[in-house]
């Protein structure tokens, strides 16, 4: 990490002898300094340093004599003398200018190369750039595209691979799971890399991805590639781990659609009890103690086969900087690392041994480049971990899970005194970012980045607290040692943090430590704290204790005052809990500012404090409702159950087949559009995005760039042969057209101004900030830049003639209604946006052909569009684009329309050069520049009487479409028609307003509309039962549809299925006997409340689109379907196969499902809505019903030859739900020999079908129904949520799969999940930059966020008589059914407020840490015991 500080500091060194000790005869070794055990705290001997005057403990020393060496021998510490002044550091501006690029003073072999092992096969690496990463080499150089790139910052996991290596104390093998967007590629010299495509033994899957396609455990798949590597590098190191072991690894790993239950299952099958762990492990074979050297890869077989490693490199990796980039060095030893730095003094180093910063400070390189990678991570003297002198003593370069697996070991061998503290680092240091960023990430760099940059380390803050020393080693040999607290202060200008020193208390001491975060799991402290007293027997305070928090301000601080106060008190008085609140609100004041949480930050100083307090309370003493708020809560491993019908007389049809693409998903060979391998003639393009929210672009200088390494073009406006429009409707007026590539008026900040092309997509991403734009605001409107701003400004879109939004609608006399009213309650409610969070991010290739065509993969739900706006886009007939499109990594509406920027920017390039171009964004300018779901906003008016009843209902929408209109008219359409829910209301009426504002252009997100309006009534609706302390259970049916009724927007409410979905879960769920219990249980806790809540839903689901197929019957009886709809997780592929296998009465492994091209079935609509799967499945149905006609005749032929000869007729299909291996062989040789007759018979083997909307009195096909119940516990000091039980009845007719249809109902809740309680999109208020651009910011759900108990029904016997072969929709309904758990959120929430006599309180979502802490009102003054 850089060294440069600026800070000065003083301190005393320690006092040691020297003893000489003669050398073998005949060793010719130089003069140094050679630790001993004893000096060193049990570390083995090794070479330390060698210099031309031995430097020991700081003391320098004059050379040994001949034959003779020294060894270092502690004596007691005295004060020997203060360390030589240090110099204020140039600061970091100055030191860019007198940066030394010198080679290091040489003292061992270097090579300028890197060399490994990748699945097995030797690979070199020869002009490596120390920026590029091994995630860049194994996807560019090796291509194995398994390995998937998304983040590059750490957080998401889908990059996992396994590098081994020895390790450098003794050389033991180490395999640890790591992000390869993190690790250098230089950094892995000597190393074996084990990639998803290297754990197949001969071609076989490995079991892990066996077992995580035949749970379901992939649905876009993208991530499945990083969550086997995941499992495999856990088994790697424990073979028979526990359930709990196994959803802790998978802290790294991030997946938006499965919801993670199915993974965490198939993983889980792996795992042991908790006493079988304990015990050592026996082959499953043999009967034999497992020796980890089994090459059977049997899946009842957990040994596995080890990568294998070579020994260590002996030469060092040294790569010279140039002009253009860094240099790189990896010494050995210390004494490399020291006559390197001596070198070098005023050059910048940055220190790395996993370079896990990066994905903290992505733009630390761009601020401070550094001239020199310093990879320490190989040098022995620092990867020493042991206990000795009374001390564990820990090597600065020792990795984070390195560290917790010694404690962990040590907390069962040492006595209890030794070990005290153990558990708590063990438990709080297992929060540190996650397991792939601890197996690399170092115990000092961590420390480093807060020491550098004010970063909140966990670390840092529990290693304070428990009295930890760090030792620091000087260029010069020096070593200076000082209190963790405090070593913010120290110049580590060339030095070394060298190794840290937590001392072993010999007395019993109370020590605990906290941490508040946006989501469970690998997330970055808003606040930590780490307490430590020692009591007397009659708990007095002994001594002085430790008080120590991170996040306050801007280094980990102590309230020293409050400490030296609470010495000599007793703990047991009651009046010293209130002093010490008034001393820390004294001596503490946040100076952190974050999201607006100064508040939270300075409540949290006393909370956790409290907490604390009540811990080390004797037991007697602690009132039982204060216990759950003394300790820590251990979340169980989670559960769930999953509970469906069939059918098997449609077999194939309803049955839990498995997805088709999940064995190549699970094994990395899936491929998608960023996979597809490149020409060698092939650009890769980055966007320049503009960084004004409301201007006019004066110039935009692109000479800088053109001079950049293996720049070749730069593409803007003025490069576009057509029309520089995105937008679809041509009755769009010219004003509010959407450009591609921003010619002239900047309408928010991120906007595409222009594209750099280059010959990787690194040079481009680097050449693409050397463009220059200048601005001119002084013509332009004040940036609108939230939802609220607009309305208050009147900021709307125009009424369009065509495209203006439906309604309103009005019912019954809503002014008499309210006057009917006994109560109204008037209010506004909002809620914000959502980021789709597709693990694929918008990416495009393009490959230009003969006479103006061109061939583009593009990751779009929309072929057709991408095809027809790229031709207009590129002056090119329709008919000479292809839009091909195989799968996707995600999509959620956000690949309808926002595709198309990187398509037709990758298309434009590709013109204009001749060549294929690439354009794949980050992730950071994906969040910056496309963009989100819609926020919402609605004023409301209800009125309501004693019976339940309500009277009047008054609803105004308001929807932030952000710069241009794309599809925010058919989203309001969307809320406005689902404003109902299942409600009917006499007097009624809802209208919608469209506003702008200076953001990213909104478009379609998973329900889109439909989330905020279904949060909308049942919020007034909870709001109405509160204020006439009605049960939810008993007010909400009273307000019910009944069947036949009609909703304002026309729809006849027939085929009802929601009184039974609703009764049914409140039994299923024991919703009586939970709800009685929740409310015992926060009548006997004070601070740890529970709420549960239940939602009902209605959700319509319109035949909308168009879709058509394609099937094709080869020679071989092989049927292969191309249909318009596009595989992005949902299971489309799988479901067409299914419907066609019943269809045809063939096997389904007869059936190939091909690529969706716009030249295949053109002009199809978009896939989503949730239809894409029935309706495809239905032209799918309908072509081979045509099919089956034209084979009627052939078969007829070939029955009546064998009925002449005695012989049964052909039979296709199948009788039973689990036909035999033979009855498949047979129907498949009777399908063969029925497809070689009519091949005979000149019989055409090619059918299509095309479906089209009919025309329709009402706006909905059908509804689904569906029921949701959830519980949560609810810490109201720290503000944490858990989300104890989840329970879901969904109405999804005769599913056509009820294994993928129940992952889509899991994926859906859990992305509801996310959008409730943990993400959160901030918005620079002053220049429109989006400040939560990646995954250290914006958490979606992890693992640990998901219900601990999460049961999924299907309705069983529940026909849909208008769905494709009787099913209904599950990709979007189960999401409006999430915001239950903001509700049970809400009424813990209420809860709290009730014991302190404080009214109900609304406050919009998310539901983030922060601001349910606020909403429970917590005082100092309620603060007691």
């Amino acid at each position: 990490f850089h060294q440069v500080k600026d800070t000065t500091r003083t301190s005393v060194q320690m006092q040691h002898s020297a003893q000489l000790r003669p050398l073998h005869p005949s060793s010719s070794a130089p003069y140094g300094l050679y630790p001993t055990p004893v000096a060193y705290g049990g570390m083995p001997s090794q070479p330390m340093l060698v210099h031309p005057v031995p430097v020991l403990m700081g003391q320098p020393m004059a050379p040994a004599p001949a034959g003779c060496y020294y060894t270092a021998t502690p004596l007691q510490p005295q004060l020997l003398h203060h360390a030589p002044p240090v110099q204020r550091c140039t600061p970091v501006s100055e030191v860019r200018s007198v940066v030394s690029t010198g080679a290091p003073r040489q003292t061992v072999a270097t090579v300028d190369k890197v060399t490994m092992n990748v699945n097995g096969i030797q690979c070199t690496a020869t002009n490596v750039d120390p920026r590029v990463t091994l995630n860049d080499y194994l996807r560019s150089q090796t291509y194995l595209k398994g390995t998937k790139h998304m983040c590059g910052e750490g957080g998401c996991g889908a990059c996992t691979v396994i590098i081994s290596y020895p390790s450098p104390v003794d050389s033991t093998q180490v395999d640890a799971a790591i992000n390869s967007c993190l690790r250098p590629l230089a950094s892995c010299n000597g190393m074996t890399i084990t990639t998803i495509e290297g754990i197949q033994a001969k071609g076989k899957p490995s079991p892990i991805s066996t077992k995580l396609g035949a749970y379901n455990g992939s649905q876009c798949g993208f991530c499945s590639s990083g969550m086997v590597m995941n499992m495999y590098g856990l088994l790697l190191n424990d073979n028979s781990p526990t359930a709990q072991r196994v959803e802790d690894t998978f802290d790294g790993n991030l997946c938006r659609c499965t919801g993670y239950r199915p993974i965490l299952d198939a993983f889980k099958s792996f795992s042991v009890s908790e006493s079988a762990a304990s015990s050592v492990a026996v082959c499953h074979k043999t009967g034999n103690p497992c020796s980890n050297t089994c090459t059977d890869h049997d899946i009842e077989d957990i040994c596995k086969t080890r990568p294998k490693v070579s020994a260590p490199p002996k030469a060092e990796v040294l790569i010279a900087p140039t002009d253009t980039q860094p240099g790189f060095y990896a010494p050995q030893t210390t004494t490399s690392l020291l006559s390197f730095i001596k070198g070098n003094q005023s050059a910048v180093k940055k220190y790395i041994v996993g370079n896990t910063s990066i994905g903290v400070y992505k733009t630390e390189q761009s601020v401070v480049a550094p001239d020199w990678f310093v990879d320490i991570s190989a040098i022995r003297d620092l990867d020493i971990i042991t206990i000795a002198a009374g001390s564990v003593i820990i090597g600065a370069t020792v990795k984070i899970n390195e560290l917790i697996a010694f404690l962990t070991e040590q907390n069962t061998k040492q006595p209890v005194n030794v070990r005290q503290f153990f558990p708590q680092l063990i438990r709080h240091l297992m929060l540190v970012a996650n397991t792939q960023v601890r197996n690399a990430g170092s115990i000092g760099g961590n420390l480093m980045m807060e020491h550098n940059f004010g970063f909140i380390s966990d670390a840092w803050t529990v290693l304070a607290g428990v009295g930890t020393q760090v030792r620091v080693l000087d260029m010069n040999g020096y070593f200076t040692n000082t209190d963790l607290s405090g070593f913010e202060k120290m110049d580590m200008n060339n030095k070394i943090l060298y190794s840290l020193t937590i001392p072993l208390k010999t007395s019993l001491q109370y020590f605990q430590s906290y941490k508040t975060m946006l989501r469970h799991v690998n997330s970055h402290a808003i606040i930590n704290a780490a307490f430590r007293v020692e009591l007397t027997e009659t708990g007095v305070v002994k001594s002085q204790p430790v008080i120590l928090y991170g996040g306050v301000q801007k280094y980990a601080c102590r309230a020293t005052t409050t400490e030296r106060m609470l010495v000599g008190k007793s703990w047991q008085d009651p009046k010293l809990l209130q002093a010490i609140f008034a001393s820390l609100q004294n001596e503490l004041y946040p100076t952190i500012i974050g999201d607006n949480d100064v508040d939270y930050r300075k409540s949290l100083i006393l909370t956790l404090f409290y907490k604390f307090y009540l811990y080390v309370l004797p037991p007697a003493l602690l009132p039982s409702n204060l216990t759950t708020t003394a300790h820590h809560y251990d979340r169980p491993v989670s559960s769930g159950t999953q509970t469906y019908g069939t059918d098997p007389s449609e077999y194939p049809v309803s049955l839990p087949v498995e997805k088709l693409e999940a064995p190549l998903q699970t094994t990395g060979k899936a491929v998608y559009t960023d996979d597809i391998p490149n020409p060698a003639e092939a650009l890769s393009g980055a966007f320049v995005n503009t960084t004004e929210a409301s201007a006019h672009i004066v110039s935009i200088d692109t000479s800088d760039a053109l001079k950049a390494p293996g720049v070749v073009a730069v593409i803007t406006a003025d490069d576009i042969q057509g029309a520089n429009s995105v937008t679809i409707e041509p009755q769009i007026p010219a004003e509010w057209i959407e450009e591609l590539l921003v010619s002239k008026n900047v309408r928010y900040w991120g906007q595409p101004a222009a594209v750099v092309i280059a010959d990787t997509i690194r040079h481009a991403e680097d050449a693409a900030k050397l463009v220059k734009i200048t601005y001119d605001t002084s013509k332009s409107p004040a940036p609108v830049l939230n939802l609220q701003d607009a309305i208050q400004s009147k900021s709307f879109f125009p009424n369009i003639p065509g495209l203006n939004p439906v309604g309103p609608f009005t019912v019954g006399d809503v002014t008499k209604g309210f006057k009917n009213s006994k109560y109204i309650i008037e209010d506004v409610i909002a809620v914000e946006s959502q980021y789709h969070f597709t693990m694929e991010t918008q990416t495009a290739f393009a490959i230009p052909q003969e006479d103006d065509c061109m061939l583009i993969h593009s990751a779009t739900q929309w072929p057709a569009v991408m095809q027809n706006l790229v031709g207009r886009i590129l002056n090119v007939n329709d008919a000479k684009i292809s839009v091909s499109t195989k799968r996707l990594g995600g999509a959620y509406g956000a690949k309808i329309t926002r595709a198309i920027f990187t398509t037709a920017c990758a298309a434009v390039a590709a013109q204009k050069l001749g060549r294929p171009v690439r354009v794949t964004l980050s992730l950071s300018a994906n969040m910056q520049s496309i963009g989100k779901r819609h926020p919402f906003q609605c004023n409301y008016r209800v009125g309501f009487n004693d019976d339940g009843k309500i009277q009047a209902l008054q609803m105004t929408y308001y929807a932030d479409g952000g710069s241009s209109l794309d599809s925010t008219y058919g989203i309001m359409d969307m809320a406005l028609t689902t404003a109902d829910n299942c409600y009917n209301f006499p007097n009624y009426s809802v209208n919608g307003i469209d506003c702008f504002t200076n953001l990213p252009s909104n478009t379609s997100a998973r329900a889109p509309g439909c989330v905020p309006s279904i949060y909308f009534v049942e919020s007034i609706m909870e709001r109405v039962a509160t204020a006439l302390k009605m049960a939810p259970e008993v007010f909400k049916p009273i307000n019910f549809y009944s069947k036949g009724q009609i909703t304002p927007y026309g729809q006849t409410i027939d085929y009802y299925n929601l009184p039974t979905v609703w009764t049914g879960l409140l039994a299923s769920c024991n919703y009586a006997q939970r709800a009685a219990a929740v409310k015992a249980w926060n009548q006997n806790n004070r601070w740890v409340k529970k709420g549960i809540s239940l939602v009902p839903l209605k959700y319509g689901i319109t035949f909308f689109a168009h879709y058509g197929c394609q099937v094709d019957v080869f020679m071989d009886g092989t049927v292969g379907i191309t249909h318009s709809g596009i595989e992005c997780g949902q299971g489309i592929n799988t479901k067409v196969a299914q419907c066609a296998a019943y269809a045809l009465g063939i096997p389904m492994g007869l059936i190939v499902i091909n690529t969706t091209t716009s030249g295949a079935v053109p002009n199809a609509d978009a896939t989503g809505g949730s239809v894409g799967s029935g309706l495809n499945s239905k032209a799918v149905t309908d072509a081979c019903a045509t099919m089956m006609s034209r084979l009627s005749a052939p078969i007829a032929q070939l029955n009546q030859a064998r009925r002449e000869k005695g012989f049964k007729p052909l039979k296709l299909g199948f009788s039973s739900a689990t036909p035999t291996p033979e009855e498949e062989a047979a129907v498949t040789a009777t399908w063969k020999q029925i497809i070689a007759a009519a091949y005979g018979a000149g019989i055409e083997l090619r059918t299509t079908a095309w479906l089209k909307p009919t025309a329709m009195t009402q706006p909905f096909n059908y509804n689904s129904y569906g029921t949701a119940c959830t519980e949560v516990q609810v810490d109201a000091l720290t503000g944490e949520t858990q989300i104890l039980r989840s329970d879901i009845l969904f109405d999804c007719g005769i599913s056509l799969n009820p294994e993928v249809d129940i992952g889509q109902v899991e994926g859906a809740f859990i992305m509801g999940v996310g959008y409730w309680l943990t993400e959160h999109l901030m918005v620079d208020q002053k220049t429109g930059e989006l400040i939560s651009d990646g995954t250290w910011e914006y958490k979606p759900p992890s693992q640990k966020d998901i219900p601990i108990e999460f049961n999924v029904a299907l309705l069983k016997d529940a026909p849909n008589p208008v769905g494709v072969l009787r099913s209904k929709a599950s990709g979007e309904p189960p999401l409006c059914m999430a915001c239950s758990v903001l509700f049970a959120v809400n009424n813990a929430i209420q809860a709290v407020r009730a014991d302190a006599g404080l009214n109900p309180v609304v406050f919009n979502p998310p539901a983030l840490v922060t601001k349910v802490q606020q909403a429970c009102a917590v005082t100092p003054a309620l603060l007691t015991w």
